[in-house]
């Protein structure tokens, strides 16, 4: 007789059952909308550094072309023929391009110190303009790029 009661008691849950679960419920769904907010800004971050990893190829690209045209001596008109200016750093310039209206590209020239005649180092650094207001940043904290490409260019115009 005692087993009938038990199954007939249908009081329902106490307060203090509704408010953890209520709690625990909370808990769960902040913990997977910080999983989808923290995943977003993976993939965001991951496609701005694929796209300037892509700038900086385009443009190494675009530097090895001219220099098949141009001589060691005469490099810095081909580079003004890739729309880049002098930067306020030595060896320096940099370009605002309007196919890549996001990035601002920077290249350094340095000479290659086996062959300084024909040969020079490149560098290339993709800077996301929204973080780099100031040119002069360049060259007092060139740490954050977005994306750095190097290689050495032999400069080929007259050598064949």
């Amino acid at each position: 007789m005692m087993s009938n009661n038990v199954y007939r008691n249908e009081r329902g849950a106490t307060l203090v059952e509704v408010i953890a679960s209520f709690v625990i419920l909370v808990i769960l769904l902040v913990s997977f909308f910080t999983f989808f907010i923290q995943t977003k800004q993976t993939t965001k971050s991951s496609k701005t550094n694929v796209d300037a990893t892509y700038v900086a190829q385009t443009e190494m690209e675009n530097i090895y072309n001219t220099s098949i045209n141009y001589t060691f001596n005469d490099k810095e008109s081909g580079i003004s023929g890739l729309k880049y200016q002098n930067a306020s750093c030595v060896n320096t310039f940099h370009k605002k391009d309007t196919q890549f209206s996001d990035y601002l590209i920077v290249l350094q020239i340095e000479h290659n110190a086996q062959f300084p005649t024909v040969l020079s180092d490149i560098t290339i650094k993709v800077y996301d303009k929204k973080t780099l207001e100031n040119l002069d940043v360049i060259c007092d904290n060139p740490q954050n790029y977005k994306a750095i490409m190097q290689n050495v260019i032999e400069w080929k115009a007259g050598t064949q």
